[in-house]
């Protein structure tokens, strides 16, 4: 199941998939988004689940923040780029003026 898919953090440590962890900050990047609900969150981070153990017990956190930076760029854009802020740690709108290129 979920629970055996192990986390390459950027620092080098590795740690258990926390499905909670990522459901949160995806809640949050969609706060207050009208064309966005709950059970679309859930979907998406279900086929990212499912796509993932296909492809082994292991995933990078870059590729996790990468993949769903991509679904949400096809659900809501404005969560797409609140998201993308945070996880990409944006400092200043030239960073803002890159994402939408």
């Amino acid at each position: 199941g979920f629970t055996e898919l192990m986390v390459a953090k950027k620092d080098g440590t590795r740690q258990l998939y926390d499905r909670d962890k990522l459901k949160r900050s995806i809640m949050l990047a969609c706060a207050k988004r009208r064309n966005v609900d709950v059970e679309a969150i859930y979907a998406m981070i279900s086929a990212l689940e499912v796509k993932r153990l296909a492809q082994g017990n292991e995933i990078s956190s870059q590729q996790i923040g990468d993949d769903v930076i991509a679904e949400l760029k096809k659900l809501d854009i404005v969560a797409y780029m609140r998201f993308a802020s945070v996880y990409k740690k944006f400092e200043s709108i030239d960073d803002f003026r890159q994402l939408i290129g």
